[in-house]
């Protein structure tokens, strides 16, 4: 039987390394795999590997739910400045639009 090939991008033992430095400095699955272009079963599999535990969900703060009730009525959840905002939570559009539907911040009107 043949060998599958992996769809995922190989990564060089530099680049494991870096992510590895990154998830122990408390860097994000979901920003990791934007960085690097990979799974999201391939982080969980490295920190599986590195014994690095998958951490739990974190809460929204008071002041990440400010800035969503400020800039999401003007600019919606694809506003690529929610990076530079909440660098620690490097939250998705999902979890901008998701956030402010349960405070209830709309986008029009």
């Amino acid at each position: 039987m043949a060998k599958r090939k992996s769809s995922a991008p190989c990564l060089t033992d530099r680049q494991r390394a870096e992510i590895i430095c990154e998830l122990h400095g408390g860097a994000s699955v979901c920003g990791i795999m934007r960085k690097y272009g990979i799974a999201e079963h391939t982080v969980y599999y490295i920190m599986r590997k590195c014994g690095i535990e998958r951490r739990k969900w974190r809460r929204w703060t008071k002041d990440e739910d400010d800035l969503i009730r400020k800039y999401y009525p003007i600019h919606g959840g694809t506003w690529a400045e929610w990076y530079r905002l909440m660098p620690e939570r490097n939250p998705s559009a999902s979890d901008i639009h998701n956030r402010a539907h349960r405070l209830g911040v709309r986008r029009y009107g």
